[in-house]
């Protein structure tokens, strides 16, 4: 992690990153017997929809996702809109500005709109997808905790990208070569990580509409695409998008290799706990289906 700036946003990632990994080695890697108070305080913090298997009391609805992409969509959209056509130096967007010294990295303007905007067409189509496509169970829910984190998260990824490259002014748009191999690369990964998790979002929510009888509490088992190789490939192309937007931005954030080691570990552990419910819940289900990674893991 050379080079990394030591920002609070940074250290916030961080922690964030070694908590869920914390958290993965007691609840996976501990025996059964082992910890069971801090597995089930853990577990608690961490689990949501079908996995959330014992709910509390200020649960949250698992539906309030769609809030999460609200604020995303409304905050990517002023940011881009600001660091495309409005005044750069807005108090706002430095108020993120690091001091002088702290690794700031440069760069050009024209990877620093890509990035933003990958993630701002990201969580969009996802508040599409949450408002239109899913069908989220009626008792799906998650913690209070992982709500708020919810709210704040894609405010500060954002801040991520842009942070090490402020003052935006100082930056200058590069046309010689308008896409070097590196974006296109990004941008390939960026375009398949998004036609898995739409597929995969999709084909769950089919499942539901073609049984309406098992539309409440009840999750089926799905099948077909890389449902086959995995339990939850919405998961894989949520890495994949992320994986993308981390090639295209490159060492002008330096910092996204901490946000790339929080997302890992904690879509890991979603799917593993996923995994462990479908395995535990429907006995049919195929033996070489993987949690995350095809044939792998």
């Amino acid at each position: 992690m050379s080079g990394i700036p030591w920002t609070p946003i940074n250290c916030i990632w961080l922690g964030f990153a070694l908590f869920q990994t914390f958290g993965f080695i007691i609840i996976y890697h501990t025996k059964e017997d082992q910890f069971p108070q801090l597995k089930s305080l853990l577990q608690s913090l961490s689990a949501l929809g079908k996995s959330r298997t014992t709910p509390h009391r200020f649960d949250v609805p698992k539906h309030f996702f769609t809030h999460f992409y609200i604020i995303a969509s409304v905050w990517n959209g002023f940011v881009f809109i600001k660091i495309l056509f409005g005044d750069r130096n807005s108090d706002i967007i430095n108020l993120f500005q690091l001091p002088s010294g702290s690794g700031r990295s440069g760069g050009d303007l024209y990877t620093l709109v890509m990035a933003v905007s990958m993630i701002w067409f990201h969580v969009v189509r996802r508040l599409y997808e949450c408002c239109c496509v899913s069908v989220f169970s009626p008792g799906g829910s998650m913690s209070p905790v992982i709500y708020a984190w919810g709210c704040f998260y894609y405010v500060i990824l954002t801040v991520t990208i842009f942070a090490e490259s402020l003052p935006a002014d100082d930056l200058s748009w590069h046309f010689k070569h308008v896409l070097t191999t590196q974006q296109v690369l990004g941008t390939c990964v960026y375009l398949v990580g998004v036609l898995v998790q739409h597929h995969s979002i999709d084909a769950l929510a089919q499942l539901r509409k073609e049984n309406p009888n098992d539309t409440g509490n009840r999750h089926l088992l799905p099948f077909g695409g890389l449902f086959a190789y995995v339990s939850n490939p919405h998961y894989l192309g949520e890495l994949l998008i992320y994986s993308g937007v981390w090639i295209v931005i490159g060492r002008q954030s330096k910092s996204f290799a901490l946000v790339m080691f929080y997302l890992v570990i904690t879509h890991m552990h979603l799917a593993k706990s996923s995994h462990l419910w479908y395995q535990k819940n429907f006995p049919c289900m195929p033996k070489e289906r993987k949690a995350l990674l095809p044939f792998v893991w």
